[in-house]
C-alpha cells in the first residue's frame, strides 16, 4: 500500500516493547505474528509504536474483539455501521 508513515497505537506494553526490540519475544506461538508484524512496520518509512492503556481505547478495543469474531470468507462482505454517541 506504500505507506510511508506510519502511527501504531497498542494497549500491550509487552508487544510495543518487542516491537520496539526492548524485550524479547519469549512465547513460541507468538514468534511468527512478530516476524510478519516486524516485516509490514519495515515497508514504511517513518513508524511510532506508543502504547495507550485499554481504560482510554475501550471503542477500539470492542471494534477489534468484534472483528475477530467475524469469520468471513474472502467473497463475504458484512456492512457494520458504527456510531459514537
Amino acid at each position: 500500500m506504500k505507506i510511508s508513515s506510519l502511527e501504531v497505537y497498542g494497549d500491550s506494553m509487552l508487544v510495543i516493547n518487542q516491537l520496539l526490540t526492548h524485550y524479547e519475544v519469549r512465547k513460541e506461538d507468538l514468534i511468527p505474528y512478530h516476524q510478519m508484524a516486524t516485516q509490514l512496520l519495515e515497508k514504511s518509512d517513518f513508524v511510532t509504536l506508543e502504547h495507550m492503556p485499554r481504560k482510554d481505547n475501550q471503542m477500539e478495543d470492542a471494534l477489534a474483539n468484534l472483528a475477530a469474531t467475524l469469520a468471513l470468507t474472502k467473497d463475504e462482505a458484512v456492512n457494520l455501521p458504527v456510531c459514537h454517541c
